[in-house]
């Protein structure tokens, strides 16, 4: 298994094509990316946090409120999946939810 981290596809499948069939690990592609090589039955240390990557991407797409719709249409993430990380959100306070029409800001960005 191997995890990227800023890397691209095309600077991977080089590095795997250098590395040999053998090989359990490869070299950090060409760019600023690194790749983590880890041994088959091994499993990372810190899962990924998805939703903290939408909190992180949350505050800079909502400068202004916006709609469960926009959100949709800028992130091209499954409606109910937005959904039930912007309830979330609120309730850990993260955003602030308007009504009428229904509307989602990050608190710092709340004016």
């Amino acid at each position: 298994m191997i995890f990227l981290l800023g890397s691209t596809f095309e600077n991977l499948e080089s590095d795997l094509r250098h590395s040999g069939p053998d090989s359990n690990t490869c070299s950090p592609p060409a760019g600023n990316g690194a790749v983590i090589a880890m041994k088959a039955g091994e499993s990372a240390h810190t899962p990924l946090d998805f939703y903290q990557m939408f909190l992180d991407e949350l505050c800079s797409l909502t400068v202004k409120p916006v709609t469960l719709d926009e959100l949709v249409a800028m992130t091209a993430l499954h409606k109910s999946q937005i959904s039930e990380w912007l309830k979330r959100a609120v309730d850990d306070g993260h955003i602030v939810k308007f009504n009428h029409p229904v509307r989602y800001q990050c608190v710092d960005n709340k004016e």
